[in-house]
């Protein structure tokens, strides 16, 4: 599948999930990272980047 129409499917579907608002948005992004992932339009460390405190790197 092409990356921008399954990044646009996932975007769609994130939108309508977050104004469904059954789940929460924590759950969605996760979803919406590792839905990325599975598609192939990001590598698994650039869907995993956002999950980290880069404070914690500079506290050392």
């Amino acid at each position: 599948m092409d990356p921008l129409i399954a990044t646009s499917v996932i975007l769609i579907a994130a939108i309508i999930i977050f104004i469904w608002n059954k789940f929460p948005p924590a759950v969605v992004a996760l979803a919406v990272a590792l839905a990325l992932f599975f598609s192939g339009t990001v590598t698994f460390e650039q869907a995993i980047t956002g999950l980290s405190d880069p404070s914690e790197e500079t506290r050392n």
